[in-house]
């Protein structure tokens, strides 16, 4: 799932955790169908698709990160992604 601020969620409801992605990583597409590349601009993830995500969970969120605008009642500090 993913908001008109570029964020992206994982899970739904009181499950919902925001993503906080990698320095550099951004987000494009629609709210419906959407991409999110790394650094070097290559699409490391898809609306729609599985991937496996490495990292694990933080504390709140920190005027440092990239996406301070995301909320939700956890989040998760991205690592690696596979498919």
């Amino acid at each position: 799932e993913a908001d008109s601020n570029g964020c992206v969620y994982a899970g739904a409801g009181d499950d919902r955790v925001a993503l906080v992605w990698p320095q550099g990583y951004t987000v494009s597409g629609t709210l419906e169908s959407f991409t999110v590349h790394d650094a070097n601009g290559d699409a490391v993830a898809t609306s729609g698709v599985d991937v496996n995500i490495g990292g694990g969970g933080g504390g709140p969120m920190s005027d440092e990160w990239t996406n301070t605008d995301c909320t939700a009642d956890a989040i998760w500090m991205v690592g690696q992604i596979g498919k």
